[in-house]
């Protein structure tokens, strides 16, 4: 299994286990991310939901050989819809979440992160959103920034296709909490036994409020741009740099 989901008590652990591709997901992880999801909302006993990955990386987000096999508009913008959906139904659970970034967290990983509630990072963190460098743009990342995120930091992410570590992140708001890989077990361990503890109803409605505030149909733009930037030349262009392992050369068309 790519994904793994394991449910101990008041604890959800969803852990991305593709760490040959650096955990990126294919179009059935983001399936199954989302019939994790809806397990876990539908689990009475959870408190809590950490988000974490295997192999010493986050995620890197989608996976381009998907993008590659598209060949028609309905299917990209299929693909597009089963991905938001996978968002919304990590965003739309009923209690806090916890990613915990030990590693690369770039693209739609990165989004991953900005959309958890609390995010943990080591001094191995890396985030990044460089969909521009494949003639695309962070759709997730843009919906949601609007008071989670510095909008200077989301700005030189998006615009220069850099990364950052976890410090840096912290201080856009990206990362709630720094901690030594050494210290990251039992970090994790304080964090979600002090979230468990917390009043589960309360919580609940806390993030009802929150998710009301954020207002879920923004997306609407990210499901109609995206698929139709997928049919660009730039895209195409941005996709075969990247495989070939050289700077793309984008023509604006």
């Amino acid at each position: 299994m790519s994904l793994n989901l394991d449910i101990e008590g008041a604890v959800a652990t969803i852990t991305i286990d593709r760490p040959e591709q650096r955990n990126a997901f294919s179009s059935d992880m983001w399936q199954a991310f989302a019939a994790a999801c809806e397990t876990i909302a539908s689990t009475p006993t959870v408190r809590v939901t950490v988000l974490r990955g295997a192999g010493g990386s986050f995620s890197a987000g989608g996976d381009f050989d998907d993008f590659a096999a598209l060949t028609s508009l309905t299917e990209r913008q299929a693909y597009l819809r089963e991905v938001l959906a996978a968002y919304v139904a990590y965003e739309r659970l009923p209690m806090p979440t916890v990613a915990v970034v030990d590693g690369i967290a770039v693209g739609g990983g990165c989004e991953l992160a900005i959309v958890s509630d609390i995010v943990v990072a080591t001094e191995r963190a890396r985030f990044g959103l460089p969909e521009g460098k494949v003639g695309l743009y962070p759709g997730v990342a843009v919906a949601r920034a609007q008071g989670r995120i510095s909008p200077r930091l989301l700005d030189y992410l998006i615009y220069t296709g850099r990364f950052v570590d976890g410090e840096t992140a912290r201080d856009g708001c990206i990362v709630t909490i720094t901690a030594e890989s050494s210290e990251l077990a039992e970090t994790v361990r304080s964090l979600v036994s002090d979230i468990a503890a917390q009043a589960p109803l309360a919580l609940a409605a806390a993030k009802r409020t929150a998710m009301a505030q954020r207002a879920a149909g923004s997306y609407q733009v990210t499901a109609e741009d995206i698929p139709i930037l997928m049919t660009t030349a730039d895209h195409a262009e941005g996709l075969a740099a990247f495989v070939e392992g050289r700077s793309p050369t984008f023509e604006g068309c």
